[in-house]
Order: C-alpha cells, then structure tokens, then sequence
C-alpha cells in the first residue's frame, strides 16, 4: 500500500531467504524490500509461513542470526551485527501480536503489576515489568492517552473505568482491569510510544 520513500535505503530486505524445519521448507526463496514510509499487508491461510516471516522481521528467529547481510538486511545490517544487537533493535521496532498479548502479565498493583501508563511505557524498552521512567517519555505516554482515552474510559469489565475523563486517572488504572479490547489499544500505543522505524502488527484487530 504504497511503495515509500525508493530513494532511501530499505529498512528490510530479503534475498532468496529459506527456512526449512527437518526437510520442510517453511519459507522459501523470500524475496521483500520494506521502504521508509511504505506499508505493507502481508496476507496468508494458516500455516503458511506468516508468523516465521515476521519473526525474520523482528530479528526474533534464531536463524536470522545464520544469515549474511546479503540475504537478510536489517536497518543496513545482518542481525548478527552490532549495531542490531536486541536492545537496538527494540528501540528502532514496534510489536504487536496475539503471542504478546497473550504473554503480558496481568496482576494487580498491589502484586507489582502494571498501571496502564507503565504498560505503554514499557514498550520504550520492550520489557515487562515496571520502572521509572523520564518526564519527557511520560509526557508521550500521556499524550497518546488522551487521544485514545474514549476508547478506554469506558471499557473496565467491572465498571470501575466508567466515566473517567481525567487522564491521569486512567494512565494510573491498572492494565488488567481493562476489558480485552481495550488491552489490545493499550499494547498497540505500547507498540507505538516510542516512534518506532518499523512497526510490525500481527493481528492488530482481534478482539
């Protein structure tokens, strides 16, 4: 859906990418180049080789660390080097995917659990648990709730988010008191908080 900025140097390329599993060919001759601001729907039946494509993308895979730059290129670069060590990585990809979702923990405040700021705020260093975090990546925090807030205001199962406007309120609710949906919207602006170059939804619509 539009090619992007052909100009520039791709964010993703792959050359005649394999990927076999005991003879089984999973993926095979994969050949994709993702431009800066182009999007990409990537569509397929189950079992098809979809979530091994994006974990490639995601540097996820164990054997995207097996190939050469010349096949797969990440940022410019082959997974195995340096400068996409994982904490780059996560600073330069946004995720979101029912594997995720399923995986972030739901407990309460008072058992160390998330608030809704810290859930979103967590997608700064893709980690998940809570930590301080600065003014500044607060105040982005903030600010992506308050465009989002009407979709999660009203959405606690037990009722206890009904009619909140003030935003500091919300921000300090606690993620697993939110209805399943309204998870969902939470971790995509924890996918997005950090102004990712590459933004990889899985499934971004269910529930």
């Amino acid at each position: 859906v539009g090619v992007g900025d052909i100009s520039a140097k791709p964010v993703v390329e792959m050359s005649g990418v394999e990927i076999a599993y005991r003879g089984k060919k999973v993926l095979s001759n994969i050949n994709l180049q993702l431009q800066p601001e182009s999007r990409t729907i990537l569509v397929g039946d189950n079992g098809s080789g979809k979530t091994t494509l994006l974990s490639l993308l995601l540097g996820d895979h164990p054997l995207s660390y097996a190939f050469p730059a010349s096949k797969l290129s990440l940022f410019g670069a082959a997974r195995r080097d340096r400068i996409n060590a994982t904490a780059n990585l996560n600073a330069r990809i946004g995720h979101f995917s029912p594997e995720l979702f399923n995986a972030f923990p739901r407990r309460s405040l008072e058992a160390g659990g998330l608030s809704v700021a810290d859930a979103i705020a967590s997608g700064f260093a893709n980690i998940f648990t809570p930590r301080p975090w600065g003014e500044q990546q607060l105040r982005r925090v903030h600010g992506l709730l308050a465009h989002f807030a009407d979709l999660l205001r009203n959405s606690s199962p037990s009722g206890s988010c009904r009619g909140k406007s003030d935003v500091d309120t919300l921000a300090r609710t606690a993620f697993r008191d939110l209805s399943t949906g309204s998870q969902a919207v939470v971790l995509f602006l924890r996918a997005i908080v950090h102004s990712p170059t590459l933004l990889v939804l899985a499934e971004p619509f269910r529930g």
